[in-house]
């Protein structure tokens, strides 16, 4: 049986997806989801990776 689940995007949109799903049923908090240490942009990592800066306009808005 294949996988019916196709990711399509840019920018390794699985790496992101797979990120927020691991965040999400390890129950992490937004906070928690800022401070994540992210292998798939080691040079920017902490600073500009796409899911940390989502989570930190989330916590702004929350």
């Amino acid at each position: 049986m294949t996988n019916p689940f196709v990711v399509v995007g840019a920018d390794r949109v699985a790496v992101r997806i797979n990120t927020l799903a691991t965040a999400l049923a390890s129950g992490l908090t937004v906070a928690e989801g800022e401070r994540l240490d992210l292998a798939s942009a080691p040079p920017f990592s902490p600073v500009w990776d796409s899911v940390v800066v989502a989570a930190k306009v989330l916590r702004g808005a929350l």
